[in-house]
């Protein structure tokens, strides 16, 4: 980009423009479908949700709205090149370091073969809804912030803490359709869904167990990478 990118907070009118850059086919997406509906929303709830547009030369070049809330962090946006949602998630990215939170997000570019890799990110992620042009990278790196696992407290009568093992992996996997919006997983079949929470350490998935085995919830922390 020839032009200063820079970031600011979203004005009301910056909504149509979004819009625009959501309906090209070249733009970069992440995160929910985004519809003039849920856009609406965004603008509608600033004290949950930190938004920011960037632009270049006065015209909007991407958007992407952040919720650091530590029990679902959620990242989403459209951005109108790589260099523009570079500069989107690296903002997140830091926000989310300073506040001592993961960012969840998955995003693939248009140009085959590359995908832009977040500073912050941690499982499971989101996966971009495709769109025209877009063509799926061949791999996805994913990376997680470093942070100590917390103790886990003590639960109530009845329920119990239980490591992942596959005789719950049934009631794990109905609690987590419960618990996720459908666009959420949308395109991910339930074999991949699976295989990323049996690849998920013991000491960073947390299950918590009925006494008729049930599967009430879970927690998926992070945890420092070996070697640093």
């Amino acid at each position: 980009m020839t032009a200063r990118l820079s970031l600011r907070p979203a004005r009301q009118e910056d909504q149509a423009a979004i819009e625009s850059l959501a309906a090209e086919t070249g733009c970069i997406r992440w995160g929910w479908r985004l519809t003039a509906k849920l856009l609406a929303k965004r603008w509608q709830r600033h004290s949950l949700t930190l938004i920011r547009v960037a632009e270049a030369s006065g015209v909007v070049q991407g958007y992407c709205d952040y919720q650091p809330s530590p029990a679902l962090p959620t990242f989403h946006g459209v951005a109108s090149n790589l260099d523009v949602a570079r500069t989107l998630i690296d903002w997140a990215c830091e926000d989310a370091v300073c506040r001592g939170t993961t960012l969840q997000t998955s995003l693939f570019a248009k140009e085959a073969g590359q995908t832009l890799r977040p500073d912050v990110v941690d499982r499971p992620v989101y996966r971009l809804l495709g769109g025209t042009g877009f063509r799926p990278s061949s791999r996805t790196t994913t990376m997680r912030l470093a942070a100590e696992t917390p103790e886990p407290k003590a639960l109530p009568r009845g329920y119990r803490w239980a490591h992942f093992n596959e005789t719950v992996l049934p009631a794990l996997l109905a609690t987590y359709y419960a618990a996720w919006p459908k666009d959420y997983y949308a395109g991910d079949d339930t074999a991949d869904i699976a295989d990323s929470l049996r690849q998920a350490h013991n000491d960073d998935l947390h299950l918590v167990v009925t006494d008729n085995g049930d599967v009430a919830g879970y927690v998926l922390t992070s945890r420092p990478p070996e070697g640093g």
